[in-house]
């Protein structure tokens, strides 16, 4: 783990002159981070795993916080794993993300100009996958970057079933469409106006 967190650390930090290097159409987005031959390298030397994967982001000088969360779909709905809101008053940065089994634990990381944060959250109790299979599918592109609106990164899927398909992350939305699964997560990143503070009271607000 701790050799996870430094890596990360170097490639975000080195990144940070390079943000903003493709013209983009929207003026707040978040897309897949295009790394340089040297970031690439620092990875395989770390021996990073497939499910690895950096996002730039570039938001205003009215953003807050960053909320990064993992959830798992019962019932229908989705409920909340893991969820970290963390201050963040820069307008732009990158964000990494690191798991095997999103079932089993994750990493997450937060990069800007003058700050770093990273989490790591492990079950307890890591499911029993034999006999299952498991895809994995990301945001890509370029997607528009809009306050206080989820954008879903990553949905996992993990089945027993013979036939399991890929759906694209927008699905988070349509949760009813992975009712015939048995194990569905999703990692969402949230950008807001709101403080640290404020998210706090308003989610004790609507708890109460």
């Amino acid at each position: 783990m701790k050799r996870w967190m430094a890596v990360v650390c170097c490639l975000l930090i080195l990144a940070c002159a390079g943000c903003g290097k493709t013209q983009q159409t929207q003026k707040m987005y978040l897309q897949t981070a295009e790394l340089t031959e040297k970031e690439t390298a620092i990875l395989q030397l770390a021996g990073a795993d497939l499910n690895e994967k950096i996002y730039d982001f570039r938001a205003d000088a009215s953003l807050q916080s960053v909320r990064l969360c993992l959830y798992r779909l019962q019932d229908r709905r989705w409920e909340q794993v893991s969820d970290g809101v963390r201050a963040f008053q820069q307008d732009g940065g990158r964000i990494a993300i690191s798991f095997d089994d999103l079932g089993a634990g994750h990493r997450f990381a937060l990069q800007g100009k003058d700050a770093f944060s990273a989490t790591a959250h492990r079950s307890n109790a890591p499911p029993d996958r034999t006999g299952t299979q498991m895809v994995t599918s990301w945001l890509s592109g370029c997607q528009e970057l809009r306050y206080e609106e989820e954008i879903p990164l990553v949905l996992q899927v993990c089945t027993a079933k013979d036939e399991v398909r890929s759906y694209d992350t927008s699905c988070f939305f349509q949760p009813e469409v992975f009712e015939d699964y048995e194990f569905v997560y999703a990692v969402t990143a949230m950008f807001s106006r709101q403080t640290v503070e404020e998210n706090d009271q308003e989610r004790e607000g609507l708890a109460g």
